[in-house]
């Protein structure tokens, strides 16, 4: 059976569009999974994040993950209402004790206390060992300055 030369080029250059697209998306969450802290920019993070949550391919728990992990970058930039948004996104994704957390520090940092309360209790409901930590935070004079 002789195969036909254009068919194998459609073949070929197929393979190598989703070679590259795996690729790129590896890269992408190479980014998106680093930290600020750990040697990856805050600014690459979040372009990390952002190119899986624009690329429509992410669901559930890697959707998740993306709006996570940007909102936390853009809350360690000092981008609170970012952030919020962000936290927003991935709680509606997935109702996550550690997004309410994260929503929740950002409202602290805003000095919408209020919020940031209802947050706090919202992560201990969906997990009570956080009561401690959570409890400590509430309890803390607003200063922008402490690094949290």
């Amino acid at each position: 059976m002789r195969r036909s030369p254009f068919l194998l080029a459609v073949a070929a250059s197929t393979l190598l569009w989703v070679t590259e697209a795996a690729a790129d998306a590896s890269q992408d969450w190479a980014l998106c999974n680093g930290t600020a802290v750990g040697g990856v920019s805050g600014e690459a993070q979040i372009a990390g994040c952002t190119a899986r949550i624009q690329s429509g391919t992410e669901h559930g728990d890697s959707l998740f993950a993306a709006f996570y992990n940007r909102a936390l970058a853009r809350y360690l930039k000092g981008e609170y209402d970012l952030a919020i948004s962000d936290y927003d996104q991935a709680i509606m994704v997935k109702p996550d004790s550690d997004a309410f957390v994260g929503r929740g520090l950002a409202y602290f940092h805003k000095d919408e206390l209020n919020l940031a309360n209802a947050d706090f209790t919202r992560a201990i409901e969906l997990k009570p060992k956080l009561s401690p930590m959570v409890g400590r935070l509430t309890r803390l004079p607003f200063n922008p300055d402490a690094g949290f």
